[in-house]
C-alpha cells in the first residue's frame, strides 16, 4: 500500500527501559513524524515490557484490534 496524505494511522511503541519518559518522547515524535506526512493518527498505544517477547499486552491488543477492524490503514512503530 502506497501511504498518501489522510491515511489513518496508529503509532504504537513498546519500551523495555525503566524510564517511561523515554515511551512518551518516542510517541510524541512519532505523532509529530505522523502529522508532517499528513495522516491522521486514530489511536496511540504504548507498552511497557522488557525482554524480546510478545504478551498479549494490553497497548499491543489495542493496536491489533484497530488493525483486524479496518479502522486504520496503517501503524508506526
Amino acid at each position: 500500500m502506497y501511504l498518501m496524505r489522510n491515511h489513518d494511522v496508529w503509532i504504537y511503541v513498546r519500551c523495555a527501559n525503566s524510564d517511561p519518559c523515554i515511551a512518551f518522547d518516542r510517541l510524541y515524535d512519532l505523532i509529530d513524524e505522523a502529522a508532517g506526512h499528513g495522516f491522521l493518527v486514530r489511536g496511540t498505544s504504548f507498552d511497557h515490557c522488557s525482554g524480546n517477547t510478545l504478551k498479549d499486552r494490553i497497548g499491543l491488543r489495542s493496536m491489533l484490534d484497530a488493525v483486524e477492524n479496518g479502522r486504520i490503514e496503517a501503524v508506526m512503530v
